[in-house]
């Protein structure tokens, strides 16, 4: 009898075959710090690295509380097998450190003009 549950790593799509994941709880870095949660979908948005419904792969941010004041949040790429899931999560990680390294720590809100938002301010210890 077959089991209903994904191999560790796979899952289910509704309309497509099963995908692979790999995915990170622990994905820090000072650069990281003071990003606001919004920055973090404009960084996926300009760089085409959203998840897509259409074909069911891309990247999902989770744990993005902890962003600002940690440098720290969860991802996880999704890819139709293990090679574009692997290629897909090193994407993002070097799109990350590289468009973080390119957000000044005082620039205006997003609220006020499009782009990146203003770093939220780290707590101090």
């Amino acid at each position: 009898m077959g089991s209903s549950i994904p191999p560790r790593g796979s899952s289910f799509r509704p309309a497509a075959p099963p995908s692979t994941t790999a995915a990170t709880d622990t994905l820090c870095s000072e650069l990281y710090r003071g990003l606001a949660p919004e920055d973090l979908v404009d960084i996926l948005t300009m760089n085409h690295l959203s998840f897509s419904h259409r074909t069911q792969t891309g990247i999902l941010f989770h744990m993005i509380g902890a962003i600002s004041e940690f440098g720290k949040v969860g991802m996880m790429a999704i890819g139709n097998d293990r090679r574009e899931a692997d290629a897909t999560y090193a994407r993002a990680v070097e799109v990350l450190d590289r468009e973080s390294a390119n957000v000044p720590p005082a620039r205006p809100s997003s609220r006020k003009q499009p782009g990146l938002s203003a770093r939220a301010p780290v707590a101090a210890r």
